[in-house]
Parts: structure tokens; sequence; C-alpha cells
């Protein structure tokens, strides 16, 4: 069977971690297997290459997939497919928009950080004002306590 997959120049995996260089010969993928598409549909789910390749693939695995996308346990490259013209643009601009992504997702986690910190930030005033609320409420009854014990003894 015949499968496609997005890579690196060097025909490698666009992850870093457990990379794999997708060769001439038959080679097991660890793992999962590759991710491949038979039919291009799915396959920037895990990423944009500069560079697709044709992948002789057999031995399915069972891992859940995004629609379009199987795996396989062992792979070899046939081919490199010529892309059409556009691609190496349609490419820069994906990699733009997946930098924006991460820059989108590094603000969101310092927001959900500045939020955690606002929340702990207002409990310790709901603290403080409870502290300030009991301690207003005790000097009150005292004032009153006075207040109601000068009056009677100046009626007497």
């Amino acid at each position: 069977m015949i499968a496609y997959k997005l890579v690196k120049e060097d025909y490698g995996s666009l992850r870093d971690e457990g990379r794999i260089i997708y060769g001439t010969e038959w080679q097991e993928v660890p793992g999962n297997g590759a991710y491949c598409s038979e039919t291009g549909e799915g396959i920037t789910d895990g990423g944009v290459g500069p560079v697709l390749i044709r992948l002789e693939v057999k031995e399915p695995t069972s891992t859940n997939t995004p629609d379009g996308v199987a795996c396989w346990r062992w792979v070899r490259r046939v081919g490199v497919v010529d892309m059409p013209d556009g691609w190496a643009e349609a490419y820069r601009a994906w990699a733009e928009a997946d930098r924006a992504w991460v820059e989108k997702r590094r603000a969101w986690v310092e927001a959900g950080r500045a939020w955690d910190e606002a929340d702990r930030a207002l409990a310790e005033a709901d603290r403080a004002w409870a502290e300030a609320y009991r301690a207003w409420a005790e000097a009150d009854l005292t004032c009153f306590e006075i207040i109601t014990a000068a009056i009677a003894k100046g009626e007497q």
C-alpha cells in the first residue's frame, strides 16, 4: 500500500523527539508507528513539512488517528512528490501561522498564570476583608457597650 507523509528536508519526522529518518529500506517505526495519509486528507494534522514523501507501508497499528490518517508499523520511502508552484509559499505561510499559534498558546499560558495569581490575590483580599470586618465588628461592639454604659450611668 502507498501512503504519504510530510517531512523535513532530510526526509525525517517533523518532531525532534524520537525522530525517524525515512529511508529506502524497510524500517520498523516504534511507538504508534508512522502517521500517514493515503489521500492527503488529515496529512497536516501533525504539522507541515517542506517535503512530501511517498511511502510503501505495511502492518497498520490500532492507534486512534485523525480522519484520513493511519499509522503503520513498517515503512520505506519509495519517492518524493514534486510539489506544484506555490507550495513553498504555502508552506512558509503555514509555518508562520504555526509560530503565531505557538505564541497565542504562550500568551494563553501567561494569561492563565496571571489569572491564577489574581485568584490568589482575591482570596487573600477576601481573607483580609473578613479579618478587617471582624475587627470592625468587635470595635463597634466595644464602642456600643461603652456608649450604652455611659448613657446608663448618666441617667442615674
